[in-house]
């Protein structure tokens, strides 16, 4: 029986109508009914009367009010999600929402079929940059609504937000609703905003209307009713939809009943409720079918998981109350194919809850670390228990097996995008009727055509798919892959040794108990004692030093006792030379693990190594008979581990320090520390400043023969007052000594003559002799060392007297300098004069190739106007070739002076003159030659652009 509504004639009541005012209102309602007045809310009533038909008692109130309504049910959303329950939660365990949620990396554009190529073949941190590459496409989730900046742009009615399986879609929905409960989302956008799940659809028979599905109350319908332009729908898991949506006949009113099919269709399509707004979550396979679905102006944007910033903010909250987030962020960062992995949010969780569990285990979080391999096993089976609920146990091996086969096959033949018709129609079949949470899909434009792609979430998924595939084959068919596999590997196939890394960890015993836990699948002994035998083969050879890590983490993998002495025993026969070449902590990791089986090791070498790294090897260190080590963000309470590092009595071949901040105090300990060594072939280091103390020390080093070929220095305050130069180079005994001093390179625009500015620097000097303590005195040294410094000062309006002091310095060294080189960003032709008069007139510079080197980036004519026009365009350079001097006039190809291109105006480009070597007693007015040749240059001009 329809239900009986209580009416009131209103339509004789204006807002603001003074008859409206002390207005008694009654109201005769029937039994059951329910009264809806929102006129009321703007009527100034004395009383309002409702009664009964039935007789019984009136009810008097004052003014019914909506937002209460509202306010209970924002209430009862933010109560059903302020929690999470985690995949290995307990019943009754949850986690808050706020805890775990991060802001995803949304995009709304199409990527293209290259763009998405090399992100999927990207690691570590060039993974997460050409992810967010395109910047200006980005969108926060408080701007899915807004309107567009360009001409004629109108507020998206409907917006798609799509994502592989794990991306954060649901998740997001979540924070949606629970933002918006709380008014910190939308609040000025929408009243109201409903909620529908998918998945929890299919399963609802017969016919029911709009009003009825969203349990909505009396006073909610009404506000669909009256205000639907202030409605958000919000549907999540359009992919999980498993209901037919007709075109017609469609309900066209939300409280009109039809099948659930006909009612959504309607919704989305904009029959029913048209000034709604919708935001849809869905997987990238459904996406082509739902944008053709709904209705207009609609928004495409693609959720990508976490961004780097992301990722480091997960970390921190997941890891905020036992404050190990930094240290376990930063080994993660180091692992290339887990930071990769970690964009997806599923993987991220699952990798802070291994971290958390071993941290509990261990106070040293690089004890006990798990292998890369059981991490990705973990993940596989914790998508395919939440997302895959539709497949039986069987149906999931198969699924397994074939998405083994097409990565195996696409890592063989190169490829990472698959089109429709390369993947196995196994997969299609399954992939049109449940989740695949492993396969992405993705839509590119060939030329005119629009093409759906295939690909795996990240490639190092795919290289685990392909070594999994070895799991389900039987023992002849793996020995015939795997025998191919591992051949190829050794004859360029580098692509393949991921697959071969994954092998060994799937042969890992606690690796195969898993396996045949979850699906009875697992390694044959057969592939294992395979792998153990070309693995030993392996190491017999003469090894590849890039190939060393490779080893390494394959012996990590597998972590067998036996294997790894086995294998180093074997390794040691030919010597062990490990070189590690990043700060991959896994890298590390494998060779603390390994080498400490290994009695002796010829060679190591670190690069871009950190001191946590050097820590974890430090029982290895002591083993080695030569060292080449390259540490970065070495800073002074660090020293006392890099000493130790570098040990008593090796070989040191080389000992680098980038990105440090070391003091004086610092470098006189590891200079102390280099005497106690067998040798030292080179040595780098990052300080604070460059100054007249370490310079010594330096330069002290070096006069003792202690290292025999260069020390050099650099300081990341490379504009600081303090420092009398930026870098500075002091090379060994082994051809000739050489000093370098570089200064900061100052940009050429900034080298304008202004306001009195001489605007000339130098910017390198570099001399070189046979030995130091005969040319150079300490005080020698220091007075070298001033007048650098000074001719690096742009403004120093005393320029040319220390360019004097510079020539008369080199005057007086001894006549067998072997090597002057000179550079200079910016030069007045008097200074480059009294250069090029030293350099000519100096015998023992006009005795080899290349033994004098004079380079002036932008000569200038000071006071000289004509000439000053040009000085930005030229570049003058010197050099010995036979015996005879050349020099140089060369045009810039572009001065911030001149609109201009010497491309389009044909002037004069070069001037080369050839001087033979002086004779005693003849001189050359330089300045005048330089100034001479400028003015014929500008006179050609000139001539040229009136001809023209």
């Amino acid at each position: 029986m329809e239900e009986d509504r209580g009416y009131v004639d209103n339509s004789f009541i204006r807002a603001g109508d003074s008859r409206s005012s002390g207005l008694n209102i009654n109201m005769h309602v029937g039994s059951g009914a329910r009264v809806f007045a929102p006129i009321l809310s703007n009527v100034q009533a004395r009383d309002v009367t409702f009664a009964k038909n039935d007789g019984g008692a009136s009810l008097s109130g004052g003014e019914i009010d909506i937002t209460s309504v509202i306010a209970k049910y924002k209430k009862s959303l933010v109560a059903e999600h302020a929690c999470i329950r985690e995949y290995t939660s307990l019943p009754g365990q949850h986690v808050q929402l706020l805890d775990r949620y991060v802001d995803p990396l949304i995009i709304q554009r199409h990527k293209e079929k290259k763009e998405k190529k090399k992100e999927i073949c990207s690691k570590g941190e060039d993974f997460h940059h050409a992810r967010t590459h395109h910047t200006d496409h980005h969108i926060t989730v408080d701007k899915l609504f807004s309107q567009e900046d360009s001409p004629n742009s109108m507020r998206p009615k409907a917006v798609i937000l799509q994502g592989n399986s794990g991306s954060g879609k649901s998740f997001t929905a979540q924070k949606i609703l629970y933002d918006w409960a709380n008014g910190n989302l939308f609040a000025g956008i929408f009243d109201v905003v409903f909620h529908l799940r998918c998945s929890e659809l299919n399963d609802i028979a017969g016919d029911i209307s709009l009003v009825e599905l969203l349990n909505c109350s009396e006073e909610m319908a009404q506000i669909l009713k009256k205000t639907p332009e202030r409605v958000l729908f919000l549907l999540d898991g359009f992919d999980e939809l498993r209901l037919s949506l007709p075109k017609k006949p469609l309900p066209v009113k939300a409280d009109i009943k039809a099948g659930l099919g006909a009612v959504l269709s309607s919704l989305l399509r904009g029959c029913m409720l048209n000034e709604s707004f919708l935001l849809v979550t869905t997987r990238s396979v459904a996406a082509e079918k739902l944008g053709k679905l709904l209705k207009h102006p609609q928004r495409f944007t693609e959720i990508m998981g976490f961004s780097e910033n992301g990722i480091q903010q997960y970390f921190q909250m997941f890891f905020k109350h036992d404050g190990r987030s930094r240290q376990v962020y930063g080994q993660v960062k180091a692992n290339g194919t887990l930071y990769s992995a970690c964009s997806s949010p599923v993987m991220c969780w699952l990798i802070c809850s291994v971290f958390k569990e071993k941290s509990k285990m261990s106070k040293r979080m690089t004890r006990g670390f798990r292998s890369t391999t059981s991490i990705f096993v973990d993940f596989v089976f914790i998508l395919l228990e939440h997302h895959c609920q539709g497949l039986t146990e069987s149906q999931q091996r198969d699924l397994l097996k074939d998405l083994g086969q097409l990565a195996h096959k696409g890592i063989l033949k190169g490829r990472v995008l698959f089109q429709r018709n390369q993947v196995p129609e196994t997969i299609l079949n399954v992939l049109d009727s449940t989740r695949i949470p492993f396969l992405c899909t993705f839509h590119c434009k060939d030329r005119i055509n629009v093409k759906e792609m295939f690909s795996f979430m990240h490639l190092s998924f795919q290289e685990f798919f392909a070594a999994l595939l070895y799991t389900f084959l039987d023992e002849t068919e793996a020995k015939l892959k795997l025998e191919k596999l591992l051949t190829d590997s050794l004859q360029g196939g580098y692509h393949c040794l991921p697959i071969v890394q994954f092998l060994f960890g799937l042969s890992n015993k606690a690796v195969k108990s898993l396996l045949m836990e979850k699906h009875q699948q697992a390694v044959s002994c057969t592939t294992c004692a395979q792998l153990q035998e070309w693995l030993y083969k392996f190491v017999s050879r003469k090894l590849n030093m890039q190939l060393s890590s490779f080893t390494l983490q394959c012996l990590c993998e597998v972590n067998d006792k036996y294997i790894v002495e086995k294998a180093m025993k074997i390794w040691e026969t030919n010597g062990v030379e490990i070189q590690l070449s990043s700060s991959d902590m896994t890298d590390y990791h494998a060779a603390a693990q390994c080498l400490q089986f290994c009695r002796r090791i010829r060679s190591l070498k670190l690069q871009g190594s950190t001191v946590e790294n050097l820590k974890m090897l430090h029982t290895t260190l002591n083993k080695c008979d030569k060292l080449h080590l390259s540490v970065s963000y070495v800073s002074d309470i660090d020293v006392a581990d890099l000493i130790s590092a570098v040990g008593k009595g090796k070989d040191l071949q080389c000992l680098s320090v980038e990105d440090g901040d070391l003091s004086d105090q610092s470098v006189k300990g590891i200079m102390s520390a280099l005497r106690k060594r067998k040798s030292v072939n080179s040595v780098h280091l990052s300080v604070k400043t460059i100054n007249y103390t370490n310079a010594e020390i330096f330069m002290n080093i070096v006069e003792s023969n202690l290292v025999s070929n260069n020390l050099s220095v650099a300081t990341n305050c490379r504009n600081s007052e303090e420092n009398i130069c930026s870098d500075l180079e002091l090379s060994g005994p082994d051809m000739f000594h050489r000093i370098y001093v570089c200064h900061p390179s100052w940009n050429t625009y900034d080298l304008h003559i202004d306001s009195g500015k001489s605007g000339q620097t130098f910017k390198s000097i570099c001399l070189s002799c046979g030995d130091f303590k005969r040319v150079m005195s300490p005080s020698e040294w220091r007075k070298f060392l001033q007048i650098s410094s000074n001719l690096k000062q742009i403004e120093n309006h005393e320029f040319h007297g220390h360019m004097e002091e510079l020539v008369s310095f080199l005057k007086s060294g001894p006549e067998s300098w072997p090597t002057v080189h000179l550079d200079a960003k910016s030069l007045s032709q008097k200074c480059a004069a009294k250069i090029l008069s030293f350099c000519h007139a100096t015998p023992a510079l006009n005795s080899g190739f290349d033994s004098c080197w004079f380079n002036v980036e932008s000569l200038k004519g000071m006071d000289e106007e004509d000439i000053c026009s040009l000085s930005l365009q030229t570049h003058c350079s010197i050099s010995i070739l036979d015996g005879v001097l050349c020099l140089d006039l060369k045009a810039h190809a572009w001065s911030p002076h001149t609109t201009q291109s010497t491309e389009s105006t044909p002037v004069l480009r070069e001037i080369s003159l050839r001087f033979p070597v002086i004779s005693e007693g003849a001189n050359v007015d330089w300045e005048d030659l330089l100034r001479r040749l400028c003015q014929m240059r500008k006179s050609l001009e000139r001539q040229v652009r009136c001809a023209q």
